[in-house]
């Protein structure tokens, strides 16, 4: 099964609890989108996206149980990889975790990959970090 998304000067959000199919395509111009797999249900250990982002801003959110992998290739772009890369469920150590593979162009643009926390979890993340800051 393949999803496709195409946003010419537009933007589109993909949220919420939906099944993940094999790949994902999304054509972004000058646009801006949004996938958000924090309530996605994954029925397949590996998920290709494949973007071509040209003068678009892009985001895609991943919950903590899930590796995720870039291959694109930039050109005047950004591509930042927040998420962590274990390769094991943080719940059951062996059990193995679905894999996000971003393959694909981004030119003039940004993709930001990045967990998605609830406010209490930045300002709680901040915290930690001016303790060890000033101890």
């Amino acid at each position: 099964k393949v999803d496709t998304m195409v946003n010419v000067f537009s933007s589109s959000n993909r949220g919420g609890a939906f099944r993940v199919a094999n790949e994902i395509r999304y054509f972004s111009l000058f646009s801006s989108t949004d996938i958000d797999f924090t309530d996605a249900i994954f029925s397949q250990q590996e998920v290709r996206i494949k973007i071509f982002s040209l003068f678009s801003s892009d985001t895609i959110y991943v919950p903590e149980n899930v590796n995720v992998a870039s291959k694109a290739f930039c050109i005047f772009a950004s591509i930042d990889n927040s998420a962590p890369n274990n390769g094991v469920s943080h719940v059951r150590a062996t059990t193995p975790v679905p894999t996000i593979i971003i393959e694909g162009f981004s030119i003039f643009s940004s993709v930001d990959i990045d967990l998605k926390r609830t406010m209490k979890e930045k300002f709680i993340k901040m915290a930690d970090s001016f303790k060890k800051m000033f101890s």
